[in-house]
């Protein structure tokens, strides 16, 4: 089974420096423009306690989480 690990609001503003952040999805988007990556489809969830879950669509259906 695979291991799920939640952050709520604060822990992604604790953990994640926004200028590295831009520079990797400007980078990401670089290069599935240029064809040389996939992006695969992702499904999102907020729940109540304003937490968000991102995954890949289908992972719930598969068994995945």
């Amino acid at each position: 089974m695979m291991e799920i690990l939640y952050l709520n609001g604060a822990d992604v503003k604790e953990l994640l420096e926004m200028r590295g952040a831009l520079r990797v999805v400007e980078e990401a988007f670089r290069e599935h423009g240029m064809k040389r990556v996939q992006m695969p489809a992702k499904s999102c969830r907020i729940s109540r306690q304003q937490t968000m879950f991102i995954g890949r669509r289908g992972a719930e259906e598969q068994g995945h989480i």
